[in-house]
């Protein structure tokens, strides 16, 4: 699962940064994206049927995502390979000086920079060894480092500029994440990155900067939206803790979630907490039985690793990451979660069980041919529990993730709640909880602090789903919620642009 998360800038352009260490299912686990020749020439032609007239290429896969052309080094894999090309621990243990947190960013966005403007740098072998030593281990499982230089290669020879940071448009309350505009600010492109806690890099990404239309109107912002599949959206103002309704494009449709489903697990364990059953405070090791996909980095560390409850939250809701997230799940019990669809509000509660975890939804969606899915699928929810006690907890997925393209039953192996049920759950959450609920539903939230001192987010995709959820308070004192979905049951959603779309409702809100 990853989470997307868009903001309003200036001059009306909405930017809007998938959160590649973080909303959707897998829909970025195609590790190399090429940028197509011509890509730089423009990235808003659009045919008539919806798609970029410029061909993509993929290294891991053959199938990418329409209207989006894209550079991408997207490292939340898993491997279970570590035999990689110039990436000893020996190599990696070498950049003592690069820093951690917003230091460690700001030298390697430097050499990034740097190499993007030195073609000949492409053919010394030093800069491979750099490259080797900036980024992690994970990620180089996944990229190695020649791999790396041939992205940047590839963007030297599609895109004539000289690169220089125009500008920094991310907040990152973790310090380990940003994103910047880099390029000319006439066409500025997006570099993300993310450093993990020893200062090497675990996610980096260069793309096109979208951009929408300004926003005239809710209507026409679900309107826009409907290019990319069906759309709900709801947008709402908080009064006393009840969400009443501003605009409604199927607001009480019950729609696929991916990654938004965290918010009942958050709930589910604030209630342990509350009740005594937990603290914030208490360590949870790492299992390997419990380690599933990215996104998240929670399935890279050794089992017995200790993270305290409050750190898996952070890193469920902040970073999306789903091992984090089963972890939790397997703390409080299957049951306690699905409690706390009824105590927030899910009018579809028997949708949503047994509530899976984002192993057991890999496993039978990735693992499963269509006869299996449809064998687990005809069973009724007891049968289902019994079904998912038999799976192999160690089941690995990974190859099959890979492959991961298109829609695999979103309608019904999922999990599932409406637009309205979102805005009371966000709502209860951010307004009704505790200091440590309210902190952790903030945790990155992609918004610009000057507009809205406090915002809520989780996001969510997979393929064929993208699940837009904020709660924003202003100024002045008022709150509001836009929940956005779009679901296609045909085609993966291009979620940079489809996210930019939805989001671009931000700007009316801030001015409502």
């Amino acid at each position: 699962m990853t989470t997307t998360r868009p903001r309003r800038t200036t001059a009306h352009r909405t930017r809007h940064r998938i959160n590649a260490f973080s909303i959707s299912l897998l829909t970025l686990f195609a590790a190399l994206i090429l940028v197509a020749c011509g890509a730089a020439e423009s990235n808003s032609d659009v045919s008539e049927d919806g798609t970029d007239t410029a061909q993509e290429t993929s290294a891991a896969t053959t199938d990418t995502e329409a209207e989006e052309t894209t550079t991408e080094t997207d490292t939340n894999t898993e491997s279970e390979n570590s035999d990689t090309e110039n990436t000893s621990t020996e190599n990696n243990t070498k950049q003592a000086d690069f820093g951690i947190g917003q230091a460690a960013i700001d030298n390697h966005v430097e050499w990034i920079v740097g190499v993007l403007n030195d073609a000949s740098a492409i053919e010394d072998p030093a800069t491979e060894q750099q490259a080797a030593q900036r980024f992690n281990q994970a990620f180089l499982a996944q990229v190695p480092a020649s791999a790396v230089l041939a992205q940047i290669e590839q963007l030297q020879a599609t895109v004539s500029t000289t690169w220089t940071v125009v500008e920094s448009n991310e907040f990152s309350p973790n310090g380990r994440e940003t994103v910047l505009d880099i390029g000319q600010p006439a066409e500025p492109w997006q570099l993300a990155i993310m450093v993990d806690d020893t200062g090497l890099i675990e996610g980096a990404q260069i793309s096109p900067t979208p951009e929408v239309a300004e926003a005239v109107s809710y209507d026409q912002v679900a309107k826009d939206a409907q290019v990319y599949g069906q759309v709900s959206m709801l947008v709402a103002e908080i009064v006393d803790g009840s969400c009443e309704v501003i605009h409604d494009t199927g607001a009480e449709t019950v729609t696929p979630l991916g990654s938004t489903f965290k918010l009942y697990v958050l709930a589910a364990v604030a209630d342990a907490v509350a009740n005594g059953e937990a603290s914030w405070d208490d360590p949870l090791p790492i299992q390997d039985e419990l380690k599933s996909l990215p996104s998240g980095t929670y399935q890279n560390l050794d089992a017995g690793t200790e993270r305290t409850v409050l750190e898996h939250a952070q890193a469920m809701i902040g970073a999306s990451d789903n091992t984090a997230t089963d972890h939790l799940i397997d703390l409080v019990g299957r049951r306690a979660v699905e409690a706390q669809l009824d105590a927030l509000g899910n009018s579809v509660p028997e949708r949503n069980q047994p509530f899976l975890t984002t192993r057991e939804l890999f496993i039978v969606k990735l693992q499963f041919d269509d006869s299996e899915r449809a064998t687990y699928l005809a069973l009724d929810t007891e049968e289902r529990r019994a079904f998912l006690d038999e799976i192999d907890p160690l089941t690995a997925v990974v190859a099959d993730a890979v492959d991961w393209t298109d829609p695999i039953e979103v309608e019904t192996l999922e999990w599932f709640a409406t637009p309205l049920d979102q805005c009371r759950a966000l709502t209860i959450l951010a307004t009704g909880g505790s200091a440590e609920v309210r902190d952790i539903v903030s945790t990155n939230a992609p918004v610009d602090p000057a507009e809205f001192p406090y915002a809520a987010f989780k996001g969510g995709s997979e393929p064929g789903v993208l699940n837009l959820a904020f709660l924003v308070e202003r100024p002045d004192g008022r709150s509001f919620a836009l929940i956005g979905n779009i679901t296609n049951t045909a085609e993966t959603i291009p979620e940079t642009a489809a996210s930019a779309s939805l989001a671009s409702a931000l700007e009316l809100i801030a001015q409502e």
